[in-house]
């Protein structure tokens, strides 16, 4: 389980630089007709949420890394394995780990992948918000598959 976390999180990273190091002349880059390759700097949140409260997406990045670290670890290590959970876990706590080591290093998080699609047209993002996202609905679905009707 450690090792998917670590592994998320270190691709994620390793995109960021990358795209870090590439000129400015690279950008905008068309990967395909939906996806485009755009660098841009976020020092807030989601879509810039407290983007003028210097401290405050850090410690927010932080706070939300840890609680999710303290919620969902112990529970990766029951000897009952749910493969939906842990995938989901370690997709979630890698994402979060990346966004949260790049913002403390950077100031900033990295964002560089725009999709042209309804409802993402103003969205930059990363790999690591990809894989909150696909790790919350993944838990999300192992959630719902143990609820039992009353």
């Amino acid at each position: 389980m450690l090792f998917s976390i670590l592994s998320f999180c270190s691709l994620d990273l390793a995109a960021k630089q990358k795209i870090r190091e590439l000129p400015a002349s690279f950008f905008p880059h068309k990967v395909s007709r939906r996806l485009t390759l755009r660098r841009a700097q976020n020092p807030g949140l989601c879509a810039g949420f407290l983007a003028e409260r210097e401290k405050a997406p850090l410690l927010l990045s932080f706070l939300g890394t840890a609680a999710s670290f303290l919620c969902l670890l112990p529970s990766c290590f029951r000897k009952k394995k749910d493969r939906l959970f842990q995938t989901g876990s370690a997709l979630l706590l890698g994402g979060a780990l990346g966004n949260l080591l790049d913002r403390a290093k950077n100031g900033t998080v990295t964002d560089f992948l725009h999709f042209d699609l309804p409802g993402l047209r103003r969205l930059i993002l990363n790999l690591a918000d990809i894989f909150l996202l696909v790790g919350s609905l993944l838990l999300t679905v192992s959630h719902l598959g143990k609820r039992r009707p009353h």
